[in-house]
């Protein structure tokens, strides 16, 4: 998988916790590279400490966002060679035509909290 995208939004990430103390951290979840789903996208969780919630979901938002916009860098396709797939598959029935795969491009969405 390409970790370039990763790199910006992790340094972005880790320069806003130091810079808001109410902020205790930021973690990004990813799907499964290898998995082609619908919808397994990338979600951020930020947890904080402080009275201002605006804090938290300004940087929630913050890092949201630069995940959707590098979203196309995410994406690659991957070539199955054929000698790697004759020696260690023995399915014969296997078409030709389905071995370049792609990863799935990956999304981002925004949901309300629930209320409580």
């Amino acid at each position: 998988a390409n970790e370039r995208p990763y790199d910006a939004i992790y340094e972005r990430a880790e320069a806003l916790v130091r810079a808001k103390p109410d902020l205790n951290d930021i973690t990004l979840f990813s799907g499964h590279q290898y998995l082609d789903i619908t919808g397994s996208g990338q979600s951020v969780l930020v947890t904080y400490c402080g009275p201002d919630k605006s804090v938290a979901e300004k940087a929630c938002r913050e890092i949201g966002e630069m995940l959707l916009a590098a979203r196309n860098e995410f994406v690659q396709t991957f070539r199955i060679r054929r000698r790697f797939f004759r020696r260690y598959s023995r399915a014969r029935s296997v078409d030709p035509r389905y071995w370049e795969t792609s990863v799935t491009e990956y999304r981002l969405e925004h949901r309300e909290p629930r209320q409580r």
